[in-house]
This record gives structure tokens, C-alpha cells and sequence, in this order.
């Protein structure tokens, strides 16, 4: 992943965002966590961590075969 906005990691919300993968998170709920998912698959390099709540692989082309 790289960075174009060196803001990225500064501050999110009056808390300190890490540039380790290791410890940042991607999350989300129902179609949102198909997202989620498929952003920690397709960059892993960038989150390292993953919630993914009712995630419905259904409509998502990560799981067709």
C-alpha cells in the first residue's frame, strides 16, 4: 500500500492510527463485511485485522467460484 496522504496516519478521530498492518483493523456489518473481508484478502499489506459480522458472501465476486 502506499501512502499518497501523509495525514493518513497522523490522527482518525482523536485517536493515533498506527503504520503497522499489524495493528490496524478493517470492519463491517452485513454487505459491509464482504467488504471488509475482501479489503483485508486484496491488502493485507494494510490491515491486519478483520471484523467481519454477517457477512454474506452471496452477491460478492471474492466467493464465486
Amino acid at each position: 500500500l502506499k501512502v499518497t496522504q501523509p495525514s493518513l496516519y497522523m490522527s482518525c478521530l482523536c485517536m493515533t492510527c498506527s503504520e503497522e498492518a499489524s495493528q490496524r483493523v478493517v470492519m463491517g456489518i452485513s454487505s459491509g463485511a464482504i467488504g471488509a473481508f475482501s479489503t483485508a484478502f486484496f491488502a493485507p499489506e494494510a490491515f491486519g485485522n478483520v471484523i467481519s459480522h454477517c457477512g454474506s458472501c452471496e452477491s460478492a465476486p471474492l466467493c464465486k467460484p
